[in-house]
C-alpha cells in the first residue's frame, strides 16, 4: 500500500512539473533558444585551432653484437617501461629547447615586439604538444595544436626530428663507448675476449 501511495505521488510531482512546463512553453523554449545561439556564436567566435601529427617508430636499440656477452641472445626481452620513458623525454626541456632553436620560435612568437624568453617559449609549446601510443603497437604519435596549420606542421615535423637526432646521438656515443673498451683493453694486452 505504502509503494502505491510513493509512486501515485511521485507520479503526481511529475505531473505538477509537467503543468508547469506547459504553462511557461514561452520562456522555456526562449531559455532553450538563448543557450543554443549564445553557444553557436562563442563557438564562431572561438579562434580556428589546427592540428598536425607525426607518426614515428620508436624501438628500443640494442647493439647486433655484444662483445662482453658470454652468448648471443637473439631479440630484446620487452620493457615495459620504454615507451613511457620515451613519450618524457619527446616532451623534456632539452628536446623542446632545441626546437624552439631551430624554429626560432622565441622571434616567431614575439610577433613583432620584444623576443620571448625560452621559458616562456617552453612553456606555450609544451603547452601545445601531446604525445600518445598508437594502440599496441610501438608507434608513437606526436599531435602539435597551434593556430597556424603550417606552423603546427613545422613544429610536429621539427619535434620527430630533433628526437630522432638525440637517439642517434646516444646510440653513436654507446658505440663510441664499446669501441673505446675494445681498444683499452687491447692495448692492456688482452686480444681475446670471452
Amino acid at each position: 500500500m505504502s509503494t502505491e501511495a510513493t509512486q501515485q505521488s511521485s507520479t503526481l510531482h511529475f505531473l505538477d512539473y509537467w503543468r508547469v512546463i506547459r504553462s511557461r512553453k514561452e520562456i522555456v523554449l526562449a531559455v532553450a533558444i538563448l543557450v543554443v545561439l549564445t553557444g553557436t556564436v562563442y563557438t564562431l567566435m572561438l579562434p580556428n585551432m589546427y592540428r598536425s601529427q607525426v607518426r614515428i617508430s620508436v624501438k628500443e636499440s640494442s647493439p647486433e653484437i655484444n662483445p662482453f656477452a658470454g652468448q648471443q641472445m637473439y631479440g630484446t626481452p620487452y620493457n615495459p617501461y620504454f615507451l613511457r620513458t620515451q613519450f618524457e623525454i619527446i616532451q623534456s626541456k632539452p628536446i623542446l629547447y632545441e626546437v624552439i632553436n631551430r624554429l626560432n620560435l622565441q622571434q616567431e612568437w614575439a610577433k613583432g615586439e620584444e623576443a620571448l624568453t625560452r621559458d616562456v617559449a617552453h612553456k606555450i609549446l609544451q603547452n601545445s604538444v601531446n604525445v600518445v601510443q598508437q594502440r599496441d603497437t610501438s608507434l608513437v604519435v606526436i599531435s602539435v595544436n597551434r593556430d597556424n596549420p603550417d606552423e603546427a606542421a613545422a613544429i610536429a615535423n621539427e619535434l620527430a626530428e630533433v628526437y630522432r637526432d638525440s637517439r642517434l646521438d646516444l646510440a653513436l656515443s654507446d658505440a663510441r663507448g664499446a669501441i673505446d673498451k675494445i681498444e683499452g683493453l687491447r692495448s692492456s694486452g688482452i686480444d681475446t675476449i670471452i
